[in-house]
């Protein structure tokens, strides 16, 4: 299932298209949306987009074309090597419902251990100088 742009989407995409330079990384692309944003921007030199979902990269890969975007299943960072100058991450943030089983929405069982896990292995990728852009909220 790919995760289709919302106001969180919008929100993170109108910082992605003013703060995203040099080498980037999209985690949890989904639609691509920010992947796509930081790409057109002419000081981002490339953008991997990965997603935990080989579906959501297959669709990808398919239907994107771009230069300076490559496509790669990932859990996070677990199969990402490097450093990179902006980490994009639109996370899923709400508490786990047993009963949707969404992983583009639920973050956990709290629905924040996803960002914790992020936080805990992004600074290992994160360029001196660097930026993370992230959008985050407690709405449900």
């Amino acid at each position: 299932m790919i995760y289709e742009p919302r106001e969180d989407s919008h929100l993170l995409l109108e910082q992605v298209k003013k703060y995203a330079k040099g080498k980037v990384i999209d985690i949890g692309t989904g639609s691509a949306i920010q992947a796509i944003a930081a790409a057109q921007k002419r000081n981002v030199k490339s953008v991997l987009a990965v997603d935990i979902q080989k579906d959501v990269i297959r669709y990808c890969r398919k239907n994107i074309k771009h230069p300076k975007i490559s496509f790669r299943q990932s859990d996070l960072f677990s199969k990402v090597e490097g450093s990179f100058d902006t980490i994009v991450f639109n996370p899923p943030y709400l508490p786990e419902d047993l009963r949707a089983r969404d992983i583009t929405l639920e973050g956990g069982k709290k629905g924040y251990e996803m960002i914790e896990r992020f936080f805990h292995e992004a600074g290992k990728h994160l360029a001196p100088d660097g930026r993370i852009l992230m959008v985050h909220s407690s709405f449900t």
